[in-house]
């Protein structure tokens, strides 16, 4: 979007040209279009060849709006700086059109006794290029400070994720741990079992349920092995009968 009076750049047979926005127009088919002056010449330009001119802070002696004096012809007509490049300036000559204005070169343009240039303004380029700077840097931090945000958000997640983890593992390690003491209670109650079961086995067979004691000693084995027996295996005592007997 430019406006009148606007420097701009536009490409002419492969070079880059700078030109001063005169007008605008919609050509056909809605094209906006602006005329601009460039080469000596006014031309309708299409809006999207354009480029806004944005020239680096010139340290010249003059500025944009300061009255000053310009050699024209033979003697010096009054006129008011519109714009500054490197070399030139672009003025607009007093109790003339805009079409008027021209580029002329610095060694041309002669200050105007009658206006005072406030010298705030002749500090002005320093200031703008500060100030051009300072948005740099504005920008710069702003984009740190996105990127800052963004690996925070992150590790925050990846925190969050990793608590979860720690959690789960903590509540299968005791899930483990119930489990493993579960299995040695079975285990246990398994031999406490086995050993109930050997203990009334008979001892010479390993086979036969007890159901007889030896009398005297009372030494109890199964009565297949106990009507063999003379003598008490265990306590080598002679044997008269054998008693039976119960489990409860």
């Amino acid at each position: 979007m430019h406006q009148k009076g606007d420097t701009v750049v536009l490409h002419q047979e492969g070079r880059a040209v700078m030109g001063a926005v005169r007008g605008e127009r919609y050509g056909a088919g809605v094209q906006k279009e602006y005329l601009v002056a460039a080469g000596g010449r006014d031309a309708w330009i299409p809006a999207e060849t354009l480029e806004a001119y944005r020239p680096r802070p010139i340290y010249s002696r003059f500025q944009r709006h300061d009255l000053v004096k310009v050699y024209r012809g033979a003697g010096l007509v009054k006129a008011r700086i519109v714009h500054v490049s490197a070399t030139d300036y672009l003025v607009h000559y007093q109790g003339h059109s805009v079409d008027d204005d021209e580029w002329v070169p610095h060694y041309r343009v002669l200050e105007d006794k009658d206006f005072e240039i406030d010298p705030i303004r002749r500090r002005r380029p320093e200031s703008d290029l500060h100030v051009q700077q300072l948005q740099i840097e504005n920008k710069r931090l702003k984009d740190e400070l996105a990127k800052t945000q963004a690996l925070l958000a992150a590790a925050q997640k990846e925190s969050a994720w990793v608590d979860e983890c720690s959690q789960l593992q903590q509540k299968c390690l005791l899930v483990s741990d119930h489990c493993k003491k579960a299995v040695e209670r079975v285990h246990g109650v398994l031999e406490e079992k086995q050993k109930v079961i050997d203990s009334w086995n008979c001892v010479v067979c390993l086979e036969n349920q007890i159901n007889c004691a030896l009398v005297p000693c009372g030494h109890t084995f199964c009565l297949g092995c106990a009507v063999q027996l003379d003598k008490c295996p265990i306590c080598r005592q002679t044997s008269v009968s054998p008693l039976p007997i119960f489990r409860p």
